[in-house]
């Protein structure tokens, strides 16, 4: 058996030295890559929410918690 695999193969500029100098820079959810972007801006995430060492180790104790019970 025989298997082919069909594309289209693209070889690589070498003379871009800057990214901002790309054409067809990649995308995120659509959204070109570029700038000093953050997960939110791509969609990626829906917020960021603060969280404290306290927080951390309710986490870890309710966890705990529940292993020993099983």
């Amino acid at each position: 058996m025989n298997n082919v695999i069909h594309g289209k193969v693209e070889r690589a500029s070498t003379s871009v030295r800057y990214y901002d100098d790309l054409v067809n820079k990649p995308k995120i959810n659509g959204i070109e890559i570029s700038g000093n972007r953050k997960g939110q801006d791509y969609g990626l995430i829906d917020e960021i929410n603060e969280i404290t060492n306290s927080d951390i180790e309710a986490m870890f104790n309710e966890t705990f918690r529940m292993m020993k019970e099983e």
